[in-house]
């Protein structure tokens, strides 16, 4: 909320800066949300796909959904990352969770910092459609329809 500031008299806002969405486009951000959500259902049927049991499972989040989370730009942006360690920024690339978060800053700030919103789309596209060929490569052999 609002607040009167005692010291300068001057009228500030109690709310972090993040949450102003001056430059939302709720459009966008439902396009945004509607690629991330394909792309994660066919990365789960590829995990569900690869996964031989339950007790593994513990595995594949700790060696891949962990690292996937730290560095997809879930806690810092891309730019952010890219400034630090230009080698990092590279290697982040091929994250695509990276591309979820990118996305939906963009459309909620609107800012040129993050990634341009047809990259993130045809990014999320290409590995939802690598998720789906590779789950369905995967269960068909472990499945053996012959």
């Amino acid at each position: 909320g609002i607040r009167d500031d005692l010291v300068t008299g001057v009228q500030t806002c109690a709310l972090p800066i993040c949450f102003v969405t001056i430059n939302a486009h709720w459009g966008l951000i439902y396009l945004s949300l509607f690629f991330s959500t394909v792309l994660l259902v066919s990365y789960s049927f590829f995990v569900i796909s690869v996964v031989k049991g339950v007790e593994s499972l513990g595995n594949i989040w700790m060696r891949c959904n962990e690292t996937l989370l730290l560095f997809g730009g879930y806690w810092n942006p891309w730019y952010i990352m890219n400034s630090v360690s230009p080698a990092l920024g590279f290697v982040s690339y091929i994250n695509p969770l990276l591309y979820v978060t990118e996305s939906l800053r963009r459309s909620l700030f609107g800012t040129a910092n993050y990634f341009s919103l047809p990259l993130c789309y045809t990014m999320m596209s290409l590995y939802t459609i690598l998720f789906l060929i590779g789950s369905y490569l995967v269960l068909r052999k472990k499945l053996d329809l012959v």
